[in-house]
């Protein structure tokens, strides 16, 4: 009899752990983690891809439907010419996990939600471009007419990039994006 509470002690804690080993998060060293800063990562490195000085890095968390919250660093940039009040060029890079998307979806993974992102900016008009870099896949969408706004988002294995430029060229966009990507993989 005793050995039969044992037995069922182990089978119980066997059946709760189940779902970590049928449902693994993505290979990406921050998938399960809580990042809380991300203008750690984007500081001096990747931010010297735009040929740009920036004039404030402001941390925020990005708030979701659910609830749930996503780091987001924004940079307001200073040019080689006077720009009037608010027409700088700006960038938002804002980082999404696959633990972020799980805590309100079970089922949710960074992989569909680029895809229904990139998806949505096709059904909006968006010229769509591939993007070569470190990660599975990658985004160029440029929207129609009327916005200045360059945005990029990558999935890589296990976290989603979405990187806001205005006024930044395409090309230091995703040079930027790139070094963010290869920088997050890195341990802190």
């Amino acid at each position: 009899m005793r050995y039969f509470g044992i037995g069922l002690f182990v089978g119980l804690v066997l059946l709760l752990l189940a779902p970590l080993w049928m449902f693994p998060i993505g290979g990406h060293p921050l998938a399960n983690k809580t990042v809380r800063s991300l203008c750690a990562y984007v500081d001096s490195g990747p931010l010297r891809r735009l040929e740009r000085l920036a004039v404030e890095l402001e941390d925020r968390r990005e708030r979701t439907p659910r609830d749930a919250s996503w780091p987001t660093c924004s940079a307001k940039l200073e040019t080689r010419y006077p720009e009037p009040a608010g027409k700088g060029p700006t960038l938002d890079a804002t980082l999404v996990t696959e633990r972020a998307l799980r805590s309100a979806d079970p089922r949710a993974s960074t992989e569909r939600f680029v895809d229904t992102w990139v998806n949505e900016a096709r059904a909006s008009g968006a010229r769509i471009e591939a993007v070569p870099g470190p990660w599975l896949q990658a985004s160029l969408l440029e929207y129609p007419a009327g916005e200045r706004e360059l945005r990029i988002i990558a999935e890589d294995d296990g976290i989603a990039l979405l990187i806001r430029g205005s006024g930044i060229p395409s090309d230091q966009l995703a040079l930027f994006a790139a070094d963010l990507a290869e920088r997050l993989r890195q341990p802190r």
